[in-house]
């Protein structure tokens, strides 16, 4: 799947004649290593957001929205399910359409043909900069007067609005570069989702038990009755080389009695390997891919390899199964 989705990328580049400079995605599998290599031999700089920072492609998401139903308009309104033939149509369409939010209401097609327009953008655009990098500094002189941090805690799931967002760990700040904090292990977050705080955390000595997500008394039980399966299914990754459709890694559990002791760590059967995925989130990875594709499963990209991990256990239908993205 990424080198489909690189090689397809090229190959729109080279027959419309343009390469960006740079390129923004989510974190699909689709858009890993194998893509992130052949776009930087084109001298592309390849961004993925952070998965903390959910705005941080929302315009971007928002206009691909809008084509979306544009073009869903287009094709109920022609009666055909030829998408493909109707997207010159509709994108013509979308740089007509008036712009209010950043463009004060002039259609993106005319931006190109007017040097007015595209220097008052460029100084608005160097306001923005400017701005982010005022409020990067103030970050940083905060993160390194108090030399720890908390780090946010994961904001993909719902949570109870009275619950904390940081971390009980109190990190020590190696470095502030930019927009990102590296702690002690040399991990980077970005430094606008660190809280700076004193080395002690006098304050509030960090959240109780009763703040913390779920029930980490069912949360620790579940983490020590499955940690042999965890350990598996790490191995099993790791012998595969990337990523496994979920479905792959549930028949390879399968004979380590995987459904007995889902059901006694009291997972929720009606998706139980993801369920027991998500009880170690430092480890795992899903990806489900927007359309509604099936979910593969992948290591966590900062995971340590072990010094020394059993090789994975050949699953009833043999370890070269489908559901590896190469």
């Amino acid at each position: 799947m990424p080198l489909e989705v690189a090689n397809a990328f090229a190959d729109i580049a080279t027959r419309a004649g343009y390469r960006p400079r740079s390129v923004t995605t989510d974190q699909g599998a689709e858009f890993g290593p194998a893509f992130q290599t052949i776009l930087e031999k084109e001298d592309i700089q390849v961004q993925q957001k952070d998965p903390y920072d959910v705005n941080a492609i929302a315009t971007l998401d928002n206009a691909i929205g809008n084509f979306k139903k544009a073009l869903a308009r287009d094709c109920r309104s022609n009666r055909t399910d030829n998408w493909a033939a109707r997207i010159g149509k509709v994108t013509a369409g979308q740089n007509n359409l008036p712009n209010d939010d950043y463009l004060d209401g002039v259609c993106p097609a005319r931006v190109a043909t007017s040097p007015e327009l595209i220097d008052y953008l460029q100084k608005k655009n160097a306001g923005f900069d400017s701005h982010n990098v005022e409020q990067m500094d103030k970050r940083k002189e905060k993160l390194e007067g108090t030399g720890h941090f908390r780090k946010m805690v994961s904001a993909m799931k719902f949570t109870r609005g009275w619950k904390p967002k940081w971390s009980a760990e109190i990190h020590a700040v190696r470095g502030v570069s930019g927009a990102h904090v590296s702690d002690e292990t040399g991990k980077q977050s970005l430094s606008k989702f660190a809280q700076p705080v004193p080395a002690d955390s006098t304050e509030d000595h960090g959240p109780r038990v009763i703040e913390h997500r779920g029930s980490k008394l069912t949360e620790s039980k579940q983490r020590a009755e499955l940690a042999e399966l965890k350990d598996e299914a790490e191995a099993f990754l790791r012998g595969r080389g990337g990523p496994a459709l979920l479905s792959v890694l549930a028949v390879h559990l399968a004979p380590l009695g995987f459904v007995a002791k889902a059901k006694a760590a009291g997972l929720n059967m009606k998706s139980a390997t993801a369920a027991f995925l998500r009880v170690y989130p430092e480890t795992f990875r899903i990806d489900t891919p927007e359309n509604g594709g099936t979910s593969r499963v992948s290591l966590q990209s900062d995971v340590p390899a072990p010094a020394a991990h059993p090789v994975a256990r050949a699953s009833a239908s043999g370890s070269s199964g489908s559901g590896l993205a190469r």
